[in-house]
């Protein structure tokens, strides 16, 4: 992009005036799928990486005290980056100049606004993402004894609850729903290498250069349909478990701190 250095102030005063010119330039997104899948994208870096230690089952220590403001203060951070690199690359601005543009308080204000309607829509994909660590941390319990305080501490709170009735009866069913959707999910993913492996063999021992073409798409669909199996939450396996999942994302919604946006 050249953009002459006088007309260069106007472009990025209406950049920060104008959110479908800041998402198409700065963020790269121009439809509703594109924010979701970044979205999608983002809650697995915030929940598993750099908010583990306060929203993910598998390390945090109590789920008391969920700051969900964390998540609007990170999305602002990574924002804010994406102008940084978008104004050293585009703009010729200095990483210095960058920051200070963006550290003007309308500015700020426009890039929170942002933050704040893309967490009021897609929360419950943040939400999720959590949810997932405990079904998680349960899959990796020792066995079906209830040692974990973590573990015990959710299912004796509101989060397990719909209309006061609990959706599961004790940590033995839930442990055991969970094994059972582990190994469901493996048997699927074993019958799925093995096509895979049988039709690698198939290609090396075709003779015929059209048959080699169509077993090669074959095992492409086949490969595909395997990391999207992998990637499947165990909930999917279950349906016991998606109740499970659900309920607590619906409880988690209800927190009065995930409606908190003020910086802390």
């Amino acid at each position: 992009m050249h953009i002459e250095s006088d007309k260069k102030a106007e472009f990025v005063k209406e950049l920060f005036e104008n959110k479908k010119l800041f998402e198409s330039y700065v963020l790269a997104v121009s439809s509703e799928s594109e924010r979701e899948e970044i979205m999608q994208i983002l809650s697995k870096k915030l929940i598993r990486e750099d908010l583990k230690e306060d929203l993910n089952f598998l390390y945090m220590q109590d789920f008391s005290h969920f700051k969900f403001s964390f998540i609007v203060n990170l999305l602002f951070k990574e924002l804010a980056n994406e102008w940084i690199s978008f104004a050293e690359e585009q703009l010729a601005y200095s990483k210095r100049d960058a920051l200070e543009e963006i550290q003007h308080k309308e500015k700020v204000n426009f890039v929170f606004q942002i933050v704040k309607n893309y967490f009021d829509v897609y929360k419950r994909i943040f939400v999720q993402e959590i949810v997932e660590t405990f079904i998680e941390l349960v899959d990796l319990a020792p066995g079906p004894v209830l040692q974990n305080e973590l573990i015990k501490s959710v299912l004796f709170s509101d989060l397990l609850k719909r209309q006061n009735v609990s959706v599961i009866y004790n940590y033995h069913q839930l442990y055991f729903r969970v094994k059972d959707a582990h190994n469901h999910k493996n048997i699927q993913i074993s019958k799925l290498q093995v096509k895979i492996s049988d039709l690698s063999t198939q290609i090396v021992e075709a003779q015929e250069l059209i048959k080699r073409e169509e077993l090669s798409k074959k095992m492409d669909k086949y490969k595909k349909e395997l990391t999207h199996l992998e990637k499947l939450s165990l909930a999917e396996f279950d349906e016991a478990l998606k109740r499970v999942r659900e309920t607590m994302i619906d409880s988690l919604l209800k927190l009065p701190a995930l409606n908190t946006y003020f910086k802390e």
